[in-house]
């Protein structure tokens, strides 16, 4: 068992197939509660998935349908603070664990600095996409980061601007910097930016792993599109950006490519 307590906020979103296959293994390999947060239709039955695995630390919230990843993940964090939670694992319905989430050591890392924040972790089958970023008039410019490693503990933590959807992370250094619930995709670079701006660090380990998998059933994928035709342009408005959305080093374009010849199936 973690000597440190920590509390895992699990977004779902029209996946219940998703959430069967995924939502047991943090009853395998992780010790603390779990909020399960379901912005999801009725139909889907997620309550009843939760209820049926029958374990206390399981805590279910019905939010409103399409209330957003923003909105979803304020909640969570929100509901951390409540229960008097110091340390968030975010995750969702698409993350498998394949190990013992040990965060001991992660979390005195973020201990030994005050603006020490987040610590992505290690998402299998995803993109890299642990990187350095800056924002310009037309859009957001993205490289590999450049700053010196951190060895701490005998684990290597990698200094960066933007990390997963998957990390582990301060309660209280989030919400000084909650979500934008107005976008409810894309609201990726704009959170990591305001985070940065803030003087707040992020990291990135492979220390802890789990898998991501690629289900986007039709239903969900019509929802999911909306990040190009709606919420990139609210992001755009938002900063002023004229230009392309991403823009890649050539240095992070190689990496990509690798990425992708070390994972063709």
């Amino acid at each position: 068992m973690d000597k440190k307590e920590i509390i895992a906020i699990y977004t779902t979103f029209l996946r219940p197939s998703l959430v069967k296959k995924t939502l047991p293994t943090y009853l395998k390999f992780f010790n603390g509660k779990v909020l399960v947060l379901d912005q999801g239709k009725d139909e889907d039955n997620i309550e009843k998935i939760v209820r049926d695995l029958n374990d206390s630390r399981l805590l279910y919230y019905r939010l409103p349908f399409d209330c957003g990843l923003s909105y979803a993940r304020n909640f969570g964090v929100k509901k951390a603070k409540e229960l008097e939670e110091k340390y968030i694992l975010l995750t969702a319905d698409s993350i498998e664990l394949i190990e013992p989430i040990k965060a001991d050591k992660i979390i005195s890392f973020l201990e030994s600095s005050e603006n020490y924040a987040i610590v992505g972790l290690e998402l299998k089958n995803r993109v890299l996409w642990h990187l350095d970023m800056e924002l310009k008039k037309d859009g957001w410019y993205l490289d590999l980061p450049r700053r010196p490693k951190i060895i701490f503990e005998e684990i290597e933590f990698i200094p960066c601007d933007v990390v997963k959807n998957f990390f582990i992370g301060k309660v209280d250094l989030i919400l000084d910097n909650l979500w934008d619930e107005k976008l409810k995709l894309a609201e990726h670079e704009d959170f990591f930016y305001r985070l940065k701006n803030k003087n707040y660090k992020v990291f990135y380990t492979d220390y802890l792993s789990a898998n991501y998998i690629n289900d986007k059933n039709p239903t969900y994928n019509s929802y999911r599109q909306r990040i190009y035709s709606e919420f990139i342009p609210k992001v755009k408005e938002k900063y002023g950006i004229k230009g392309s959305y991403f823009h890649y080093s050539d240095k992070l374009v190689e990496a990509f490519r690798e990425w992708k010849r070390k994972n063709k199936k």
